[in-house]
Order: C-alpha cells, then sequence, then structure tokens
C-alpha cells in the first residue's frame, strides 16, 4: 500500500452487475471481465479484508463452477479477475481469508450464501496449495 494516499477498507462496489441494464448490454465473457475489474489505484490500496470481501462478491464468481472441476474453473477465473491474482499475492491471504470465513456465511439456507461460501472455501484451499 506503498504511494497510497488512503488505505481502502470497504469492498469494491462493482459499477456494473447482472440485473442491471448495462450488464445486458455486455455481449461476451471478456466484455463482462473487463467490466468488473477493480482499477489498479483502488486494488492496490485495499486492505486483504476488503479485497476478500471484494472478491467473494465478484460478479462472475459463478463461471469457477462452469468447468468440469473447481480447480480449473477456479485458475480461468483467476486468469482474467485482477482482484483473485492480487488476492494470491497478498502475505496474511490464508489467515485474512480464514477469519473471513469463519465470521460470515451465518445463512447457508441461501442459495447463494451456500456458493458464496463454496467460493471462499476454494479460494482458501487453492492459496494454501499454493503456499506449500
Amino acid at each position: 500500500m506503498v504511494g497510497c494516499e488512503k488505505t481502502i477498507t470497504e469492498a469494491y462496489q462493482y459499477p456494473v452487475v447482472p440485473g442491471m441494464e448495462e450488464w445486458k448490454k455486455l455481449k461476451s465473457l471478456p466484455e463482462m471481465a473487463e467490466a468488473c475489474q477493480i482499477p489498479e489505484d483502488i486494488l492496490d490500496c485495499m486492505t486483504t479484508e476488503a479485497l476478500i470481501e471484494t472478491v467473494v462478491n465478484y460478479p462472475l464468481f459463478g463461471n469457477v463452477f462452469a468447468y468440469e472441476n473447481r480447480k480449473t474453473g477456479l485458475e480461468h477465473v483467476k486468469g482474467y479477475f485482477n482482484g483473485l491474482q492480487e488476492l494470491y499475492e497478498r502475505d496474511d491471504a490464508i489467515e485474512k481469508m480464514e477469519t473471513y470465513i469463519g465470521e460470515n456465511f451465518r445463512n447457508l439456507e441461501d442459495f447463494n450464501e451456500k456458493f458464496r461460501k463454496q467460493f471462499a472455501e476454494l479460494i482458501l484451499n487453492n492459496i494454501k496449495e499454493t503456499v506449500d
């Protein structure tokens, strides 16, 4: 966070998300992925906690589940999502992700919450594998 005027402690709010008229105009995955990139000046100044919340709320996280296995899906999403790429670079990602998972996802009856928790756990496990 060197060079940041202010540390960002809140999750990034994606300007275009599914359900919006602007989203409906996006015709391809590259267009959708581009619309969901986090501006570098924001990304570089986010706390790891804010970054995790941002990543778990990624509008295209469901794409992870569109592949034969989730690990392959995660690698594909990581290939086009700068937030996930940044999270893998953070030294405190594992510790902060474990805390995040433990403190969130209380309503697992909600389908979207279950999916988001699976996404978070998949990221955590994958980061652990890259460190081992």
